[in-house]
């Protein structure tokens, strides 16, 4: 008898482990004719994750856990129940027990919610141990299942890890006028290993990880990342890659009328010091150059015109800008102290200037020009305070600054009650252009119910420019015109014309082209 008991007792601990773990539950779960596809992670809206999603490794995510059931020919399931171990980043959260169907028949083929959760970007979600229970008829409740009921079941002991689409991502270095950038691949979801086509701009392509690509010179070059992982997903990213040049701001002083008193400071930085200034008139008149500048360098004496400054570094990196100097006149209100400031964290842009006393009423116009100095445009009127002995001081704010990298010019037109005008000299800023994370997303996505609307997350420049939509399927393609309505475009019309499916959506705004990937239901 003591024999007997040595050899039972162990194999009654295995029989109990088998059944902790699930693996057994007391059923043969061998049959598999209802069984789990696939578990999915979406955001806390129930849509999918894209590239555009604007989250860091690391940073706490809210979204939501589905799961995708298979049903063969013989399978009958109502209500379900699945009981699993959820391990995030590695660390098991505990045993859930979700009724994901009761008393009616188990979808299939369709992504069912399961439970709210919240993850770090980048870590792993995994569902292991898992044991999925249900009853073959609609007359039991989920309730009544567990993980010793007499039903029909299913078991994955290694489980599954909670799929996100493929994102592709990536970062680039970029020095002051060197055409060679290097470039880093962040892509993450899907199932690696990943693949990639990377579109330098129209300019080369390379299917390396983290290839660098040696560009024509400075500027902006939309580049492209495909990745796809094994299971032959892939998704698009196309971002504006800016190889920095000299930073070039102007300072012009206005010259008397018919005399030479007009100057330009000229402030550089980036590239490497010294510098060479070469400047020009238009009308010609006035040319020159300044060796071994440092930083900072004013140049005198200069008439009215058009000005082209051109800055050399030590290494041949070379910036041309033009600059515009007035004819200054004497007004009854003369202005001073004109300044302009940027706000990088709001993006806009402060001019700030005042009076010291005011003899009659005025009015301030506000001018800007983009890029140069040759269009100026009026964006506001602003009345003085008109007959005061003491300083008044005025400030305008323009929050409508361009959505690429560009240096903007100012202004202020003073003009009297006579219509006589004067001008401060004109002060410019450089506006940096916005993360690739700013642009155009789509929703809801997946589209039901025929219902899509675009939405540009930045500021549209000119609110009356057309905007060509393209939407293709691999049954259908239609281009058109449209505007948007604030920062929103209605598809719902369009939309309708396509089969369910992928789409893409190609949106051309201004000099960008952005490619979106739809999912209609």
């Amino acid at each position: 008898m003591k024999l007997q008991w040595n050899i039972i007792l162990p194999l009654l601990f295995v029989f109990g482990f088998l059944l902790n773990t699930g693996e057994a539950s007391g059923q043969n779960c061998s049959q598999n004719n209802v069984s789990v596809q696939n578990f999915l992670l979406l955001d806390s809206n129930g849509n999918p994750f894209t590239s555009g999603s604007n989250y860091e490794l690391g940073e706490v995510v809210n979204g939501k856990l589905f799961v995708t059931i298979n049903v063969s020919s013989s399978g009958n399931a109502y209500s379900t129940k699945i009981f699993f171990d959820l391990i995030v980043g590695g660390v098991n959260t505990g045993r859930k027990s979700i009724c994901i169907s009761d008393k009616t028949q188990l979808p299939t083929g369709v992504s069912i919610y399961v439970i709210d959760l919240s993850w770090k970007w980048g870590n792993l979600v995994e569902v292991k141990n898992l044991y999925m229970s249900w009853f073959t008829s609609a007359g039991k409740a989920c309730s009544e299942l567990d993980e010793t009921s007499n039903s029909q079941c299913y078991t994955s002991i290694p489980g599954f890890t909670a799929e996100l689409p493929v994102l592709p991502d990536f970062s680039y270095t970029a020095s002051v006028c060197n055409p060679v950038v290097q470039f880093k691949d962040l892509t993450m979801g899907g199932k690696p290993p990943y693949t990639y086509l990377w579109d330098f701009a129209g300019r080369g392509t390379s299917t390396l990880k983290d290839p660098s690509f040696t560009f024509p010179g400075t500027g902006t070059y939309a580049v492209s990342l495909t990745s796809t992982d094994v299971n032959g997903n892939s998704n698009t990213i196309i971002q504006n890659v800016t190889i920095p040049t000299l930073t070039i701001l102007v300072d012009a002083t206005p010259s008397k009328l018919n005399a030479n008193t007009g100057s330009i400071k000229v402030d550089i930085s980036g590239g490497n010091s010294p510098y060479t200034i070469d400047w020009l008139s238009d009308p010609e008149g006035f040319s020159g150059s300044a060796n071994t500048v440092d930083n900072t360098y004013t140049i005198y004496n200069l008439g009215n015109g058009t000005y082209s400054i051109t800055v050399t570094d030590a290494i041949g990196c070379k910036e041309t800008i033009s600059v515009f100097i007035d004819w200054a006149q004497i007004l009854s209100n003369p202005m001073s102290d004109f300044k302009v400031e940027i706000d990088k964290s709001k993006r806009m842009s402060i001019l700030n200037w005042s009076t010291e006393s005011e003899r009659t009423a005025c009015t301030f116009i506000v001018e800007r020009a983009i890029a140069d100095v040759t269009h100026f445009q009026e964006i506001a009127e602003i009345k003085s305070t008109g007959f005061s002995e003491m300083r008044s001081d005025y400030s305008f704010t323009d929050d409508h600054l361009p959505s690429h990298e560009v240096r903007v010019y100012y202004r202020i037109k003073q003009v009297d009650g006579n219509m006589q005008a004067s001008f401060t000299h004109v002060s410019s800023i450089m506006v940096s252009g916005l993360t690739d994370k700013i642009g155009w997303k789509a929703f809801p996505n997946p589209s039901v119910h025929n219902k899509l609307q675009l939405a540009y997350s930045g500021s549209l420049e000119a609110k009356d420019e057309k905007i060509l939509i393209k939407i293709i399927s691999p049954q259908l393609q239609k281009t058109f015109e449209t505007q948007a309505t604030g920062n929103f475009i209605q598809l719902d019309g369009p939309i309708q014309l396509f089969p369910a499916g992928l789409l893409l959506v190609e949106i051309q705004y201004g000099n960008r082209v952005e490619i979106l990937k739809i999912f209609k239901r």
